[in-house]
């Protein structure tokens, strides 16, 4: 606080304008050519100070005003013409209370004046304020004990806050090296998880085209096989086609029957058995016959001139050809004699004997009949699994075989006159041709049954050839035969009523069914013809003279 005149706290001067008091603590230093030695004063808090330098005539004595705290080497100075210059632009915010000089009651004001340098030289009293970098001039009133000592806390606590501020810029510091290692540590981490990242894909990427490389090679392979089995295909479709064009045996082929094997010696009535006549429920001399896979059968009722057609479980046939009495129409049929199921063309084929010719008809209904075969003395019929029929003429003593729309047929046995030469044969009737294309022949007035091996020029006798007789070794005009998987037959002989069994390479047969003379009972015939097997390996036979089919079934206990 500045003074105007003299009081408790301060000493009116009388020279240039009044005195200037000056509280608080300060060095003054100074020099001239009277005194070269430099004078020092040290005042406490409270010390009221009249500066002698206060006359114009010192004003050439040069003074040097400089903070006395050892901490702060800046020195603040001006002269006493300056601060009467910033007195007077202070007017605005001070005003004069006798003699004090009091800011006015609104906010104080800090008046920033400059940064001096330490040459300036003042000619008068000299007030510091201390600052950072600047001088100010406060215009306040000089503060009170309790005052400066608020003033004192509050500079510690500014030091506190300054401490506080190096604490936190070493914190942050240290925060910053601490965060700067992180980063380092991090940044080597992630360096590590992006190489052993790399490395894993890498592995997988060379295990991907490993895989790709198998499944290209793999793509050949296929390629190759389609291209084999392509080549292979019509080798392949061929047989396939040959085998669904199998019509007789064919269930039997597909299954073995054991060499032990017994069927039970009463025989089931399964067609006919209502005494001879046309009726839908009775036969007049069932000749030939062929059991399907769905246990259906299929007749030639010989005086009646029609193929009946006998469901499995029903009381009455059906008439699928013929039944338009004897004649030569397509719709009429004369003494047939034999009768196959041609499968894959769903056709059924009629061996027209009186009309000397082979008709085909469809199973599906309607009325289509064909010829396909005509000028031909046929008796029995059979196919392979090529397609082929083949037709025996009885009166011609030869077997043919024909395929379906040739003129000629080709000779495959017999064909040198009647006869009982192995090159011969006399009156053939059934046939049967195996998996190897050997036809089996019911030599049926030579009493025997010739095998005749696939382009052959002689047969051999596989069962009987001693004559007409009933020993077993013996046959008596046989007719229907059927040949298993194992090469064993079996032949209905005619004259006998019995159905025989003649094992390979067997001298000798074994009398299967029948054998107790001729009969009506349910173990007996009267003279038979046809015979036939279904998949269960269950005989069926056209028991001729007593106008029925007889169904005897295979005891699986004694085929284990």
């Amino acid at each position: 606080t500045y003074r105007t005149s003299s009081s408790e706290s301060g000493t009116r001067h009388s020279g240039g304008g009044g005195n200037l008091h000056v509280f608080g603590k300060f060095k003054i230093g100074g020099s001239g050519s009277s005194n070269s030695q430099s004078q020092s004063h040290r005042f406490e808090d409270d010390q009221k100070v009249t500066d002698s330098m206060n006359d114009k005539k010192n004003h050439s004595n040069h003074l040097n005003v400089t903070n006395i705290e050892s901490n702060n080497d800046t020195q603040y100075l001006f002269s006493r013409d300056q601060v009467e210059q910033y007195l007077s632009e202070l007017s605005d915010h001070i005003h004069l209370e006798g003699e004090l000089i009091l800011p006015k009651p609104i906010n104080a004001h800090l008046m920033k004046l400059s940064t001096l340098r330490a040459e300036t030289k003042l000619l008068s009293h000299t007030v510091l304020v201390r600052t950072r970098s600047n001088v100010h001039i406060l215009p306040l009133r000089c503060p009170s004990k309790e005052t400066r000592a608020s003033t004192t806390n509050t500079m510690n606590q500014y030091r506190w806050l300054d401490d506080k501020v190096e604490q936190l810029k070493t914190t942050i510091e240290k925060l910053t090296n601490r965060l700067s290692e992180i980063n380092n540590q991090t940044s080597e981490r992630i360096g590590q998880v992006q190489q052993q990242c790399t490395n894993q894909v890498l592995e997988v990427q060379e295990k991907w085209t490993s895989k790709a490389n198998a499944l290209i090679q793999l793509e050949n392979q296929i390629t190759t096989i389609k291209h084999t089995m392509s080549q292979e295909r019509k080798k392949f479709n061929s047989e396939i086609t040959a085998i669904k064009h199998m019509a007789i045996s064919a269930p039997l082929r597909s299954t073995v029957i054991p060499t032990n094997a017994i069927w039970v010696s009463n025989g089931i009535t399964v067609a006919g058995g209502n005494g001879q006549g046309s009726s839908l429920n009775q036969f007049n001399l069932p000749h030939g016959l062929y059991v399907d896979e769905y246990q259906t059968v299929y007749v030639i009722d010989y005086y009646n001139h029609r193929v009946m057609e006998w469901k499995f479980g029903t009381k009455e046939g059906k008439v699928v050809a013929g039944g338009n009495g004897r004649g030569n129409r397509l719709d009429q049929l004369s003494g047939p004699s034999d009768v196959i199921v041609d499968k894959e063309a769903d056709k059924l084929i009629v061996c027209d004997r009186g009309n000397q010719r082979v008709i085909r008809l469809s199973l599906r209904g309607g009325t289509s009949v064909e010829t396909i075969m005509s000028g031909i003395d046929c008796y029995g019929l059979t196919m392979d699994d090529r397609g082929f029929l083949y037709i025996s003429e009885y009166g011609n003593c030869v077997v043919k075989r024909w395929r379906v729309g040739e003129n000629d047929g080709t000779v495959v046995a017999g064909g040198r006159g009647n006869g009982d030469h192995l090159d011969q044969l006399n009156s053939p009737t059934h046939i049967f041709v195996d998996g190897a294309y050997s036809i089996y022949i019911a030599d049926t007035h030579n009493h025997r049954v010739m095998k005749w091996m696939d382009g052959a020029k002689e047969g051999i006798i596989v069962a009987g050839g001693r004559g007409d007789g009933n020993d077993i070794m013996q046959l008596s005009h046989p007719h229907g035969l059927v040949v298993d998987q194992l090469g064993t037959i079996y032949v209905a002989d005619f004259s006998n009523h019995r159905v025989m069994r003649w094992c390979k390479g067997a001298k000798q047969g074994t009398i299967l069914l029948g054998g107790y003379g001729s009969g009506n009972q349910a173990h007996q015939f009267n003279r038979l013809v046809g015979l036939s097997f279904d998949q269960q390996g269950n005989l069926y036979v056209a028991d001729y003279d007593n106008n029925r089919v007889q169904k005897f079934n295979i005891d699986s206990r004694l085929c284990l």
